[in-house]
């Protein structure tokens, strides 16, 4: 287990004994502060999109209630399997909390990505659906044509967050590294030399992976598609986490 990671136990001791009123506060200030950076970038994007044009402005609210649903299907997993989670770890099953966050990861994105699918099949009649006039429509299939090819992402990174927070470590932004690791031993060979390190820095922090030398070449992918998708990953839940991450490979 890498040397930044606080165990089980401490992680359950600190949910248990820590003062209700101080463990409120130390999970609810970055749940907030994730809510406000999503208002502010919302308020940013209508802003910015009014210039080109009114009926872009009104596409970006036609949109928005796609996307409302996209993070309805995300978080009502993500809440689901969180329920489970806290429950096995209060119980120390770990076991079957790991099985559930993984369960519950993969079935978002299948989510998501059937929503991107339908969605895409039915692009005109749904923004039609969605109160998109005859006016606004280019500019509303165009914007949601974007979204719904970020609907797995999206919906796995909800579920991500919200696994988070059932862990009672909604606070710990460098915890990304559990996912990293997590996702780089089922593709090693050698799992038991994977090591991670978390090097903080003012802008972002820096995962370095550690593998043997037979792994790398896996860890990294053909043309560099395996190391893309876990660092698209880990960008999209740091994000939640209003944090910064990058992750690089050490042979």
């Amino acid at each position: 287990m890498p040397a930044h990671v606080i165990s089980s136990e401490q992680q359950r001791d600190r949910m248990l004994y820590t003062p209700i009123p101080k463990l409120i506060v130390s999970l609810s200030v970055p749940t907030l502060a994730s809510q406000l950076i999503s208002v502010f970038y919302n308020t940013a994007d209508t802003y910015f999109v009014s210039k080109l044009s009114t009926s872009a402005s009104a596409a970006v609210g036609v949109v928005f209630s796609l996307m409302s649903i996209i993070q309805a299907f995300g978080f009502g997993i993500g809440m689901g399997c969180g329920s489970i989670i806290s429950r096995s770890l209060g119980n120390r099953d770990n076991e079957r909390a790991n099985r559930t966050a993984s369960s519950a990861f993969f079935f978002a994105a299948a989510v998501g990505l059937l929503i991107c699918i339908a969605g895409l099949c039915t692009l005109r009649p749904l923004m039609r659906l969605l109160g998109s006039t005859e006016t606004i429509l280019p500019y509303s299939e165009s914007y949601a044509r974007i979204i719904l090819l970020a609907a797995p992402i999206m919906c796995a990174s909800f579920v991500l967050s919200n696994t988070l927070r059932s862990e009672g470590e909604a606070m710990l932004s460098d915890r990304i590294a559990d996912l990293v690791e997590y996702l780089v031993v089922q593709i090693v060979d050698d799992p038991d030399s994977v090591s991670l390190e978390v090097i903080d820095g003012d802008d972002a922090s820096t995962i370095e992976v550690s593998v043997a030398e037979d792994d790398v070449a896996k860890v990294i992918g053909r043309r560099g598609r395996t190391i893309k998708a876990i660092r698209t990953l880990a960008r999209a839940l740091a994000a939640r986490l209003d944090t910064a991450v990058e992750v690089e490979v050490l042979g």
